[in-house]
């Protein structure tokens, strides 16, 4: 089954030196296996071995930025928080990639956005079908009542980190 998404486990960084079990630097034991368990979580649905795999993060991060549409270099340079210079030599590679292209802005043709290529878009849209195949694949081996207190526990971490993140 080499199409379907595989939820396998995969090589496990440890904790720290000492292990999985060694607690991490100034954290509550909570806090340490919180930590491994999103770590865990997020490699186990986005980890995509395609295109985009050897993109640095912060490339990777425009892409996924630009999937919602083109931008111009102001507010991607706002949005991700880094500089102007940061910004253009972030799109300038990833020009050179094929992942993203300058246009002009409508409203005013001296403003030049940045927009996803053909490729670009492929290569997100397939990130984006194989994360939500794992994710259905793990919510399938759920009941209805896990599921319920799985997104209820979501939706109340979400708000504390959007609360943390003012």
């Amino acid at each position: 089954m080499k199409d379907s998404p595989s939820l396998a486990p995969r090589r496990r960084r440890t904790a720290a030196v000492g292990g999985d079990d060694a607690p991490r630097l100034g954290t509550s034991p909570d806090v340490a296996v919180a930590d491994g368990l999103l770590m865990s979580v997020v490699r186990d649905l986005l980890y995509v071995e395609d295109r985009t795999s050897d993109l640095p993060l912060r490339q990777l991060h425009v892409c996924a930025t630009l999937y919602g549409g083109p931008l111009s270099m102001s507010q991607l340079s706002r949005k991700l928080g880094v500089s102007m210079s940061a910004m253009t030599q972030i799109a300038d590679r990833l020009e050179r990639a094929g992942m993203v292209a300058r246009q002009a802005s409508d409203p005013d043709r001296r403003v030049r956005c940045l927009i996803l290529t053909p490729r670009g878009q492929r290569a997100l849209q397939a990130r984006e079908k194989v994360r939500l195949e794992r994710l259905a694949a793990a919510f399938q081996t759920l009941d209805a009542a896990s599921r319920r207190k799985l997104l209820a526990g979501l939706k109340l971490f979400q708000a504390a980190c959007t609360t943390i993140a003012r």
